[in-house]
């Protein structure tokens, strides 16, 4: 009988240490990750879609944007509204709310459901591609982290019963971390994202167990994403030799610091605005959307095209060159835009814009050394104002890094994310000396 109960014993002890007993729960996170993959795949295309109707539209008659913007913003903030006010806006701050919602004492797992749910997922969807249409200038990678984390949040609460010690945010983590990797195919900058931003309200468990769910689920959207559209990098352009001197040390402590400041500008006035629009009377909140769209419509038909969309293309037309193709006025139109298009109500993110924005500035900067290749700033400026919006360095210089595939850029990428966030924690009144 005790040769018995000793085999049962070690029996139990090769089960735990082979992971065998964890097999059913890979399983479900392995389903949930290639869902992830899939819709952000196909989420993507239709927002292309959106973005290029809104393009087309605007090369083909420009003024037609004064009644388009207008009456998409309305609509898209309309139906955010109706059906899901929390679909609104980006995406990662309603993630870490509901973590931190979580966290809180005596909270139960089925409170996220205003944050993260199935009909959060459908209204962000289909809100943000209105808004892109009309020639929004926020993008899809910010919603795309809020719907992958939904998705993981949903599959969750159905096996919750047969899991033990479940704890929710361990997916919403998971997920929202899978969401970066199939939105930008940066697997790396997926789980720093994960370690860095959101786990923060996570950490009384083991950190053994958060990190499988994250890393795998990481795995397999990615893979999932690329198996669809293909392996790629989001902006190729030729490896670029980087060497150090005093003058590239000094101009890019001063990109920096331009970035760190106007993403603190950028982000304390869609805070203001957004407050300001959740104030208002009821009975006259088609305002914000309509006089967001003829904002956009103004500026965009008076700066040009590179002011308005999630900035894809114009991330792609200022790295085709060595020398800066973009100008101030594309910058603050962006810059405009990016305010006007969130205060409207309409869901749609801040990540690509982010992007847009610090190449624009980096484009502008890159002149003091017209010697050098602009890309050198641009890359930097990019990976400052993200890192700099997200409070996130380490995850902004590897997103940077892993879609411009510059490895040579690491050392610059990663004094300029950290710089940009010193400066603006210090504007905001948080920086740790």
């Amino acid at each position: 009988m005790q040769h018995l109960t000793n085999q049962n014993k070690l029996l139990k002890k090769i089960i735990a240490i082979s992971g065998i007993d964890k097999l059913p729960l890979m399983f479900v996170i392995f389903f949930a990750a290639i869902l992830v993959g899939v819709v952000a795949v196909s989420y993507n295309e239709a927002f292309l879609w959106g973005t290029n109707l809104a393009r087309d539209r605007f090369f083909t008659n420009p003024a037609i944007l004064f009644i388009t913007a207008p009456v998409l913003f309305l609509l898209a903030s309309w139906i955010c509204r109706k059906f899901a006010p929390n679909a609104a806006g980006s995406g990662p701050e309603h993630v870490i709310n509901s973590l931190k919602k979580l966290s809180e004492p005596g909270k139960h797992n089925d409170d996220v459901r205003e944050y993260l749910s199935f009909k959060i997922l459908v209204v962000k969807i289909i809100s943000s591609i209105i808004c892109i249409a009309g020639g929004g200038a926020l993008g899809r990678e910010g919603p795309v982290v809020q719907i992958s984390a939904s998705i993981f949040a949903i599959v969750a609460q159905k096996i919750k019963k047969f899991l033990p010690n479940f704890d929710l945010r361990t997916w919403i983590v998971a997920g929202s971390a899978a969401g970066v990797a199939a939105a930008f195919n940066t697997p790396l900058a997926g789980i720093v994202f994960a370690i860095e931003e959101l786990s923060q309200f996570h950490f009384e468990q083991k950190f053994s167990n958060f990190k499988t769910k994250a890393f795998f689920a990481v795995i397999v959207a990615g893979v999932t994403a690329q198996f669809i559209t293909g392996s790629y990098i989001l902006f190729d352009f030729p490896i670029m030799n980087f060497s150090w001197d005093t003058d590239i040390l000094l101009v890019l402590l001063l990109l920096s610091s331009i970035c760190g400041f106007v993403a603190w500008l950028l982000k304390k006035t869609i805070t203001k605005t957004t407050n300001w629009r959740n104030s208002v009377n009821d009975k006259i909140w088609y305002l914000f959307p309509l006089i967001s769209g003829l904002i956009v419509a103004s500026v965009s038909y008076t700066l040009g095209h590179n002011t308005f969309g999630a900035g894809m293309f114009t991330i792609e037309e200022s790295l085709k060159s060595s020398t800066a193709v973009l100008t101030i006025q594309d910058s603050l139109g962006r810059f405009i835009n990016i305010i006007a298009t969130a205060a409207s109500g309409a869901a749609g993110g801040l990540l690509l814009p982010a992007l847009a924005l610090g190449a624009g500035i980096g484009s502008i900067i890159s002149q003091l050394l017209p010697l050098i290749d602009s890309r050198i700033f641009i890359a930097t400026g990019m990976a400052a104002f993200l890192g700099a919006m997200l409070n996130a360095p380490l995850t902004a210089a590897v997103l940077v890094l892993e879609v411009t595939n510059q490895r040579e850029l690491i050392l610059p990428l990663f004094l300029s994310t950290l710089a940009a966030s010193w400066i603006f924690q210090t504007c905001n009144g948080t920086a740790k000396h």
